[in-house]
């Protein structure tokens, strides 16, 4: 009984960090390509004004 329970917690904390995991990766691309967007978006905009 108790073996089973040990084995159901942790699969639930295996699937607990493969979704954390997932989004932190999601948090991260997302963050790099905002950043992209920013420095494409800002680069021509201070190469015109000077």
């Amino acid at each position: 009984m108790s073996r089973r329970y040990e084995l159901v917690e942790h699969f639930r904390a295996l699937r607990l960090t493969r979704i954390s995991s997932v989004v932190f990766a999601t948090i991260v691309a997302r963050a790099s390509i905002l950043a992209t967007i920013d420095t494409i978006t800002t680069t021509p905009r201070y190469s015109t004004s000077n």
